[in-house]
């Protein structure tokens, strides 16, 4: 494998097209484009599973779509509501 500048960037482009590939990609970047959302969230507005719309989030933050602090945001929301969802039982 070859570590020149141009291999990266080929490598760059390639997580990049991997990140836009779907409409479910697309539609979770317009949401937090919106706001910033918990995976639960984007989970109930995407009807999607939550687990998807977790690798949703780390395909897009491979692909420097997303930024670490709102992969964290994202992540540290669900924490967050499921504590508290163990405290309403």
């Amino acid at each position: 494998m070859s570590s020149s500048p141009k291999h990266a960037v080929y490598e760059q482009l390639a997580r990049i097209g991997k990140a836009l590939s779907t409409p479910a990609r697309l539609e979770i970047l317009e949401l937090l484009a919106q706001a910033e959302r918990s995976v639960d969230a984007l989970a109930r507005l995407t009807r999607r599973y939550k687990v998807s719309s977790l690798v949703i989030l780390r395909r897009l933050l491979d692909a420097n779509w997303l930024s670490r602090d709102a992969f964290e945001a994202a992540w540290a929301a669900e924490r967050n509501a499921g504590a508290a969802r163990m405290f309403e039982q």
